[in-house]
């Protein structure tokens, strides 16, 4: 009566709205010498009402050869989460080549954003693609519950992004089978209500903010800011928006890159009303979570910087943040690949979004009459955090809408037309 149907996922029952098994889902993710990786990717199978419709695509940095079996993608599946086969889904997805694997020693990691861009190169068309991290427990039956509230926004350019729910050490490892879920209705949802500014040498970058916001209750919401440890859209936005490998050696600013261009096209990211997966959140400095900036960081700081000069040109806010510094050294191919889209002007979103576009960082930070205005003469490292745009989130609708430029709803990918999209004219934004 309620619309949903009873699965037997993982050797519970479940009742889920209907999935139709031909509309796919790319898994992208990228791990660093990472334990869970081969738990992760063992879950999304055996949690999925439809594991056939599943393909992961990995980009892994481990030791060479056999040094480090359960970090492995593969091995791992195995030696770490215990999987037998061949009654275990990942098996077929394996003999299948549903489980896309790429690999790379770790002391040449290049950081999240290039790992990821190679994750990406595994895509072959999926209806859609979802980007989590490498640390992740599934809810059963993650795959139809994802896909209707994808299709309950009715925008064929939605991006559903937030902050995962967490799980901790102690629910490590296990092949999917095991009873532990992640809760799917859950009050709140970890969200990205504003971003900090943040000293890059002479410069400055953006390091969104991990808040909490209250789960929508009409259905999925806009948001202003893109997470990458989950993410959902349709398979065209890898064609359109991918991750650039040109940015090396990038973790913050990675979010402000992808997400301010996927706007620039069109796209619009919206807050989920329903959590599909936890994430192991583990603090820097942790002996189980290595990160790439603690090997040769003096050496490969140098070109993190021009990452972050790259990206402000791409988002042309260079002028503005670095005006005396020359681009001479920095990476300029492939330009039109990674350059914003026509359908909104990327220097819009940072007045959309609040964001003051200011070299300044620490106690130069200035306080702005609403947060992007006139400064008041007031400094102080509390003010190098942009406004909190929650209560936008929690109108009707969330964020206003921006409408697309006029003539560009043909270009690939086209506008897809329907009852709830675009949105009514009094979700529009107003410029003041």
């Amino acid at each position: 009566e309620d619309g949903t149907f009873t699965y037997d996922v993982a050797g519970k029952k479940r009742d889920l709205p209907p999935g139709s098994p031909s509309e796919t889902i790319f898994i992208m993710t990228a791990s660093y010498r990472d334990p869970e990786v081969a738990p992760t990717i063992a879950r999304a199978f055996a949690r999925a009402a439809h594991p056939e419709r599943v393909v992961v695509g990995i980009h892994a940095q481990n030791a060479p050869g056999s040094e480090e079996p359960e970090r492995d993608p593969i091995a791992g599946l195995a030696h770490h989460a215990g999987v037998k086969c061949p009654d275990h889904p990942v098996c077929d997805a394996v003999l299948d080549g549903r489980v896309r694997v790429s690999r790379q020693l770790w002391e040449r990691a290049e950081g999240p954003v290039v790992a990821r861009h190679y994750a990406e190169r595994h895509f072959r068309n999926e209806t859609y693609v979802m980007g989590v991290d490498s640390h992740c427990h599934f809810v059963r039956g993650w795959d139809n519950v994802q896909i209707d509230m994808f299709k309950r926004i009715g925008n064929d350019h939605a991006i559903i992004t937030a902050y995962p729910a967490w799980y901790n050490e102690r629910q490590q490892g296990g092949d999917g089978m095991e009873d532990f879920e992640p809760a799917t209705h859950v009050p709140s949802i970890g969200c990205i209500a504003q971003t900090k500014l943040l000293n890059s040498g002479t410069t400055v970058t953006f390091k969104h903010q991990m808040g909490t916001c209250k789960t929508p209750q009409r259905g999925p919401t806009r948001v202003a800011f893109f997470a990458a440890g989950f993410s959902f859209a349709r398979g065209h936005r890898i064609l359109r928006v991918p991750y650039d490998w040109h940015a090396p050696y990038i973790f913050d600013g990675e979010e402000m890159s992808l997400g301010v261009r996927a706007w620039t096209w069109g796209y619009d990211l919206y807050q989920p009303d329903r959590n599909i997966i936890g994430h192991l959140y583990i603090p820097a400095g942790s002996s189980l979570r290595p990160v790439f900036w603690t090997t040769d960081w003096g050496k490969r700081w140098p070109c993190n910087y021009r990452s972050v000069l790259r990206i402000q040109e791409i988002l042309k806010i260079h002028d503005v943040l670095t005006p005396n510094e020359s681009l001479g050294k920095v990476d300029m191919d492939e330009w039109s690949i990674y350059a914003p889209g026509p359908r909104r002007d990327p220097r819009a979103f940072f007045t959309w979004a609040k964001v003051a576009v200011a070299n300044e960082w620490g106690e130069k930070c200035q306080e702005r009459i609403g947060g992007i205005g006139n400064t008041t003469g007031k400094t102080g490292k509390r003010y190098c955090n942009t406004p909190s745009l929650a209560g936008l989130y929690g109108k009707p609708g969330g964020m206003p809408y921006v409408p697309w430029t006029p003539g560009t709803e043909g270009l690939f990918p086209p506008m897809v037309r329907s009852e709830a999209y675009p949105p009514p004219r009094e979700q529009e934004w107003v410029v003041k």
